[in-house]
C-alpha cells in the first residue's frame, strides 16, 4: 500500500507533500534476508517526515515512525536523510536518499550481538501504550516482553486511556508476549513518589489523593495477590520507606530520564530527594541513582534492577532502557521469576557478563568460608567504544578498567572479601550527549550465612527517613489527621528497621 508522507516544519503541523513519487522500502535482516519491522527516522532539510496512517511518535526531539519490513511512501523529489534502528542488538543504518523518480530502497540491518541465542531475553517494564500497538512495538524494537500500563493514577485521578485492562498474558508468538493491566500510582507533585504495580486482578481502585494513603496500602494488596512492585526511580521521597518495609521488588536506574539524544536532569520540579553535591550532569545523575541503590543494598534489602523507558509519555523509544533476563526458554512466568531472582542486567548500551567462581551469575547467593577468596570474571561488550568498566563490592569500586578505544573488555581477579558482600558490574560507553550505561544485579557472597549489613549505609538512609518524618509532621494538605498518622506510622516502622541495622536506638514517635 502506498502511503503519503507529511513534512513537519519545525515542530509545527503536518503538511502533505505534493508532486510525490512512490518509493518502496525494504528493511531486511542482513543474515536471514527476511523483512523485519524497525524504528525509522526520515527527514528532509532538517525537518522530520512522517507517513500518514503509520504508527508515529512525537515527544520533544524524539520523532519517528515504526515501519513494517516492507512499505511504500509517496515522497516529493529531493534529498532525504534516513536512519533506521531496531533496539539495542542491531547496528543503526544511515543513508542519504536522492529521490528523483520511483525507486526501491534496500535497508540491510546487521546484528552486532544475539543475546537470545545466549539465553538472555529482553524486556521494558515501563510502557504507556495502547495494547493494540504492542505487537508492532515489540517487533520493531526487538523486545521480547513488556507490560503496558493501562491504568495511571495522577494526583487524585485514575485514568484509563486505552479502555479496560486485559486479563492474563497476550502471546504474539513463542518468543514475544505482553500484558496489558499494569498500573502506575504517580503522586510526584508534593506527594510520596511513584510505584508501578504488576500482577493479577489489576487495576486496584484508587480513592486517595496526593498525600494519602501511603504506598504500602497498594503494595501489600498487590503482593497478597502474587504480584510485583516497581519503583521507577530510586529518588522518590518514600522509596527508602518502601524498601525497608519489604514492599519493593524492582527499582530502575536505567530509567526514563535517559534518552537517545540526552538526559533529563531537571529533578527540582518533582517531589523527590534533591540531587547530592558532586553528582552533576547526565553521568553524574546516573551515578547518583546508583549510589542510592547501593545504600539500600548495603542495608540487606534484596532489591533487583529493572529498566524502563516510559514510552508513550517520555521522549524515548520503547526498550531504549531495557532489562535482559536469563532464561532457559522464554516465557512470561520465567521472565518475572528471573527478574525477581535477579538473574538479569539492565542497559541502554553495553552488554555485561559477571560470574563468581566460574559459574555463578547475577542473583546468585554463595557462602564464604573462612580465608576463602572468590574468583570474579567480567566481560563487557559494546556496539561502540567503551569509556570504563567498574567492578563494585558493597558500593565501592574494587577494580576499574578504562575503555581506551575498545568495544570489548574482559578481566578476572581474586577478591578477599572478609565479610558478607554484594558484587556487581557496571559500564559506561563513550557517548555524548546521551548517557549510555549498563549494570548487573548483584551476586551475594555471605559469611557465616549473615546478610549484608553496612551500618554507614543504614545511617545515611536513617537520616533521610528522619527528615521525611519531620517533613510529614508539618506537611499541609492532609484531609484528616488520621491520614497523617497512618502515613507517619509507616515511616516510623521504616525508621525502626534502619535503626536496627545502624545499631542506633529507635526514636520515640
Amino acid at each position: 500500500m502506498r502511503v503519503p508522507a507529511s513534512l513537519i516544519l519545525g515542530m509545527g503541523s503536518l503538511l502533505p507533500l505534493v508532486g510525490a513519487v512512490p518509493v518502496d522500502f525494504r528493511i531486511l535482516d542482513e543474515t536471514t534476508k527476511e523483512p523485519i519491522p524497525a524504528r525509522t527516522y526520515l527527514s528532509r532539510d532538517g525537518s522530520p517526515v512522517l507517513p500518514e496512517g503509520r504508527y508515529t511518535y512525537k515527544r520533544q526531539q524524539e520523532i519517528h515512525f515504526l515501519a513494517p519490513g516492507e512499505f511504500t511512501l509517496e515522497l516529493e523529489p529531493g534529498t532525504y536523510q534516513l536512519q533506521v534502528e531496531r533496539g539495542l542488538e542491531y547496528r543503526p543504518h544511515q543513508a542519504s536518499l536522492d529521490i528523483r523518480e520511483p525507486t526501491t530502497v534496500i535497508i540491510p540491518m546487521r546484528r552486532w550481538i544475539d543475546l537470545a541465542a545466549e539465553g538472555w531475553w529482553s524486556g521494558d517494564t515501563h510502557l504507556h501504550v495502547d495494547p493494540k500497538d504492542m505487537e508492532l512495538i515489540l517487533r520493531a524494537e526487538d523486545l521480547h516482553f513488556a507490560p503496558t500500563i493501562t491504568h495511571h493514577v495522577w494526583d487524585t485521578l485514575l485514568k484509563a486511556p486505552f479502555g479496560e485492562a486485559i486479563a492474563g498474558e497476550v502471546h504474539i508468538d513463542e518468543t514475544h508476549a505482553y500484558t496489558a493491566n499494569a498500573q502506575e500510582i504517580e503522586r510526584i507533585m508534593g506527594g510520596p513518589g511513584s510505584i508501578i504495580l504488576f500482577g493479577p486482578g489489576l487495576p486496584l481502585p484508587f480513592s486517595g489523593y496526593q498525600h494519602y494513603p501511603p504506598a504500602i496500602h497498594y503494595t501489600r494488596e498487590v503482593h497478597a495477590r502474587g504480584g510485583y512492585v516497581e519503583e521507577d526511580k530510586p529518588f522518590w521521597l518514600d522509596t527508602f520507606v518502601n524498601a525497608a518495609l519489604g514492599e519493593i521488588d524492582f527499582v530502575e536506574i536505567n530509567c526514563n530520564h535517559f534518552f537517545r539524544y540526552g538526559t533529563d536532569t531537571d529533578l527540582a520540579r518533582l517531589s523527590g530527594w534533591p540531587q547530592e553535591m558532586g553528582y552533576m550532569g547526565g553521568k553524574g545523575m546516573a551515578l547518583w541513582f546508583m549510589n542510592l541503590y547501593y545504600r539500600m543494598l548495603g542495608c540487606g534489602f534484596p532489591l533487583k534492577l529493572t529498566a524502563g523507558s516510559a514510552y508513550g509519555i517520555r521522549p524515548s523509544p520503547a526498550g531504549f532502557n531495557r532489562v535482559y533476563v536469563k532464561m532457559d526458554k522464554f516465557s512470561v512466568k520465567s521472565f518475572w521469576a528471573g527478574l525477581k531472582a535477579g538473574r538479569s542486567f539492565t542497559t541502554n548500551g553495553p552488554v555485561l557478563d559477571l560470574k563468581v567462581n566460574g559459574e555463578h551469575g547475577p542473583g546468585s547467593i554463595l557462602s564464604l568460608d573462612p580465608g576463602q577468596k572468590v574468583r570474579v570474571s567480567c566481560k563487557v561488550r559494546s556496539r561502540i567504544e567503551l569509556e570504563e568498566v567498574e567492578l563494585l563490592v558493597n558500593g565501592r569500586v574494587a577494580h576499574r578498567v578504562s575503555g581506551e578505544g575498545r568495544s570489548e573488555i574482559t578481566f578476572e581477579l581474586d577478591l578477599d572479601l572478609g565479610e558478607s558482600s554484594w558484587i556487581a558490574l557496571r559500564a559506561f560507553e563513550r557517548a555524548h550527549p546521551a548517557v549510555l550505561f549498563g549494570h548487573t544485579n548483584p551476586i551475594y557472597v555471605l559469611k557465616d550465612g549473615r546478610n549484608v549489613a553496612i551500618s554507614e549505609d543504614a545511617r545515611r538512609l536513617l537520616e533521610r527517613v528522619d527528615r521525611l518524618i519531620d517533613h510529614t509532621e508539618k506537611l499541609e494538605g492532609f484531609k484528616q489527621e488520621s491520614h497523617r498518622e497512618e502515613t507517619l506510622k509507616a515511616y516510623r516502622q521504616a525508621r525502626e528497621v534502619y535503626s536496627r541495622i545502624a545499631g542506633e536506638r529507635a526514636r520515640a514517635p
